[in-house]
């Protein structure tokens, strides 16, 4: 079977000498494009299928992803669980170290910043984040108002359903 390439080539080659002899239709050259066109039936088809194959594919891996990050999830609550644990042990005996083996075990002193409110937060303090509103551009360029380094471009999509 031709490749998708050759298909449209020779359909555009047809078209070429169909055009160079005024546009006129001969029984070859019409059945020629029949040719071509069912050529190009099937090759959609299986494009179509293989798209469909790849596509429950991806959705196999999404699914495993989601599981693996479950998994994932509920280790690093359990580390963590135990790492609160060992802490409320350690902060009963006191500060101290370990040392077995390759891994040593000890407590250390930090400071972190616990924000109550955010809206008393000086504005110095804050930061802003700006970006385009495509949504309320998009209105605007319909209706007709221009918008600097902005413009509506018509796309073509496939649709396969």
């Amino acid at each position: 079977m031709k490749s998708l390439y050759n298909i449209t080539t020779e359909f555009a080659e047809i078209m070429q000498e169909i055009e160079a002899n005024e546009g006129e239709i001969t029984p070859i050259y019409e059945a020629a494009l029949e040719i071509v066109e069912d050529e190009l039936e099937q090759k959609a088809t299986n494009y179509v299928e293989f798209i469909g194959d790849r596509t429950a594919f991806i959705a196999r891996i999404d699914e495993e992803v989601k599981r693996l990050q479950a998994l994932k999830k509920v280790n690093k609550n359990l580390i963590e669980r135990l790492k609160n644990n060992l802490l409320s042990a350690v902060l009963q005996f006191g500060d101290f170290t370990i040392t077995k083996g390759l891994k040593k075990f000890t407590t250390r002193k930090s400071q972190s910043l616990i924000i109550e409110d955010e809206t008393k937060v000086p504005g110095k303090f804050q930061i802003v984040e700006t970006k385009p509103n495509k949504a309320a551009i998009k209105a605007a360029i319909k209706a007709g108002e221009t918008v600097a380094g902005c413009y509506i471009q018509d796309n073509k999509n496939l649709s396969i359903k």
